[in-house]
């Protein structure tokens, strides 16, 4: 059965009819009507030249697009050229002698139509294609013409697909110069090319930017015959980065670079000067006693005398010369290249003289605007950043420390930079420390009052130097923390704090619940990264976190406390506990203690230290202690250093002791013997 579909016309019936199904088709007669051709899906009407419907078969014709062979029945009735171009047939046979010539034709219709089909459902297709893509698409043919717009490439031109078919390529599309070479219509041998420019819209009247490619098209013999154009608009995307890439780079209160960008332009001077003998300078804008103005009027208050800051800074440089940056909470810098020491004073009096007239009125209060200005001079001698803004941090020290307001050069040789060199020099030394993995862990034990199968103990991290030497934390901490060393440091512990307590879950020593008990340093807090980071650790190692308690100190949480609450949360859904550490050291409120998710609260050993003689630090840690147990938190009492300190908190009811009394710190690796 032949799956091509024929109406025979009432002339042709009785002479093609019984044929036709012999060699396999099913022809359809009867009645000439719309219901009868579509409930067959008739693809073929064969008439003859004497049909009576021919008028029918016509109109019929033109509504369903199905196509007539014309079969010349009468030899003395010829048709005219003008009833055959009426009829427009796909075929005409005149007066066939065999049956074997209608076989032929209809075979030959049959592949045709088919071909047909194919072709009309491919375009379907492929302009369906060209109407939902993403990209405009804009066809040219090789005189220069416009034979196709999608409707993306009429948003990007600005033009309507009916107005630029068949006109000019050049007089629709307007690219800006340096990629208007593209829409040349000559062949160059270029099969395709990709570019990025500007495309004048003409509807909006502005340029929009794009990125795009050209296409050549060629026939089979290989000549060419057009171009594909492709266009996507990419303004937004491009907008998208540059905002992203500013965001990423300046401080969004005040509007000038960040402390990362800025480093970044400090080690390019560095290297200048290292590499060439050039003469660069840092000046560093400290405000003084800022936090008096946050804790009078606010943080609001606070912004916006930053923002004041900031503005002086930009208005002074007003041919854009320096380079300018919020380095710090309270802190500005400003880079000066190819700047003597004598250039850099001259500027830097310009600026304290603008900055010291100003005052900073909020409400009905008001108030001076001081600062404290700390000068480098950015030569060979500096050997990175590092110890470019360590020397700066030292000048603006040592001008605070002078009453503030002053302008301090930094000074390699004076006695008071010798004190503060040996901190500096600790940085050099811990960044040796953390490539040559040189921390190591230690531990203490955290004592419970009652029997218990936990065995709490604490991390502490030790230094071992090149010679072997074990440091203490009272060593290198301060430094580390005053150098921003400190977050690279917390992980270096939690990594090897997870290692351990895989080690431990793996060796027969295994015979308690052991919790971990983990120091977080304030500036770690700030890292909003670090929970994340600290799952992944515990994923790498195949650790529980139940297993692990995080100690954050009263001030870090008080000063952060959004950020603080932030990160215990993440922490405590997958299991971690919290130790809130040194509570008490902040003449502590303790109405903040109620929105603390903390399970245990470490009194400050200040207080335990002198309890025995002190009834003062008594009523406090009695005091810390009652608060901890109806908040439902268990309370630690560390630095217990005799059995008669031991027998106060005793008395008093703390849940844990901590301290020299019961045991001193000893390296980790002792538990695994």
């Amino acid at each position: 059965m032949i799956n091509f579909n024929i109406y025979l016309l009432e002339d042709v019936e009785s002479l093609l009819l019984e044929d036709l199904k012999r060699i396999g088709y099913s022809p359809i007669t009867g009645e000439l009507n719309h219901q009868n051709l579509l409930k067959n899906g008739i693809q073929l009407i064969i008439m003859g030249t004497d049909a009576h419907n021919k008028q029918t078969a016509l109109s019929f014709k033109n509504e369903l697009n199905i196509d007539i062979l014309l079969i010349e029945t009468n030899p003395y009735k010829r048709l005219n050229s003008l009833d055959i171009t009426a009829i427009d047939p796909i075929g005409l046979i005149a007066t066939p002698s065999c049956f074997d010539e209608v076989r032929i034709s209809i075979k030959n219709i049959h592949c045709l139509i088919e071909y047909k089909n194919l072709q009309n459902e491919q375009s379907l297709w492929f302009r369906g294609i060209l109407h939902t893509t993403k990209d405009g698409v804009i066809a040219i043919d090789h005189h220069g013409s416009i034979k196709f717009m999608n409707p993306i490439a009429q948003h990007i031109v600005g033009v309507e697909a009916t107005t630029a078919i068949g006109m000019f390529s050049q007089r629709v599309i307007q690219l800006k110069s340096e990629t208007k070479g593209i829409l040349d219509i000559e062949d160059k041998g270029e099969e395709n090319r990709n570019f990025e420019g500007e495309i004048y819209n003409r509807v909006t009247k502005r340029n929009i930017h794009i990125s795009g490619s050209i296409t050549s098209i060629r026939n089979i013999q290989g000549e060419f015959r057009g171009k594909v154009l492709t266009l996507k608009d990419v303004g937004e995307i491009k907008d998208l980065f540059s905002r992203i890439s500013y965001q990423s780079s300046h401080d969004p209160l005040t509007g000038i670079l960040n402390r990362k960008s800025f480093i970044n332009y400090a080690d390019e001077l560095i290297t200048l000067a290292k590499y060439e003998g050039s003469h660069h300078g840092l000046l560093v804008i400290s405000l003084d006693k800022f936090r008096v103005i946050n804790d009078t009027c606010g943080h609001i208050a606070g912004d916006e005398l930053l923002r004041k800051i900031a503005y002086i800074i930009k208005e002074i440089d007003t041919n854009n010369r320096y380079i300018k940056g919020r380095i710090g909470g309270d802190e500005f810098g400003i880079l000066l290249k190819e700047s003597s020491i004598s250039d850099i004073k001259h500027f830097t009096s310009s600026v304290k003289r603008r900055i010291s007239k100003q005052d900073f009125i909020w409400g009905e209060k008001e108030f001076p605007i001081m600062c404290s200005y700390g000068i480098v001079s950015i030569n060979n001698s500096i050997k990175d950043h590092y110890s470019l803004f360590a020397a700066v941090d030292d000048a603006c020290a040592i001008s605070k420390k002078k009453g503030g307001g002053k302008v301090e050069i930094y000074d390699n040789i004076g006695d008071e930079y010798n004190k503060r060199r040996g901190q500096m020099l600790w940085i050099h030394r811990l960044k040796d420390a953390i490539t040559k993995d040189q921390f190591i862990l230690y531990y203490q034990d955290i004592q419970s009052v009652k029997a218990s199968n936990t065995k709490k103990i604490e991390l502490l991290v030790r230094l071992k130097d090149d010679n072997g030497e074990i440091l203490s934390p009272n060593d290198f901490i301060p430094s580390a923390e005053e150098y921003g060393l400190m977050p690279e440091i917390d992980k270096i512990v939690i990594e090897k704090a997870a290692i351990f307590c895989k080690e431990l879950l793996d060796s027969k020593k295994y015979t308690y619940n052991y919790i971990l008990c983990v120091n977080i340093s304030g500036t770690s807090l700030l890292d909003r990264s670090l929970p994340v980071y600290i799952q992944n650790i515990f994923q790498k190692y195949k650790v529980p976190p139940t297993l692990f308690c995080f100690e954050i100190t009263e001030t870090a949480t008080i000063q952060n406390m959004e950020i603080a609450q932030n990160f215990i949360r993440s922490l405590r859904r997958i299991g971690c506990t919290f130790s809130l550490d040194d509570f008490g050291s902040g003449f502590s409120n303790f109405t903040y203690l109620k929105d603390m998710e903390v399970e245990n609260l470490k009194i400050d050993g200040s207080f335990i230290k002198d309890i025995e003689n002190e009834p003062i630090h008594r009523a406090m840690v009695e005091s810390i202690n009652n608060i901890g147990h109806i908040m439902k938190m268990k309370t630690v009492a560390e630095f217990v250093t005799n059995e008669n300190t031991r027998e106060i908190l005793l008395d008093i009811g703390v849940d844990y002791i901590q301290g020299y009394a019961i045991s001193k710190p000893t390296p980790i690796q002792n538990l695994l013997l």
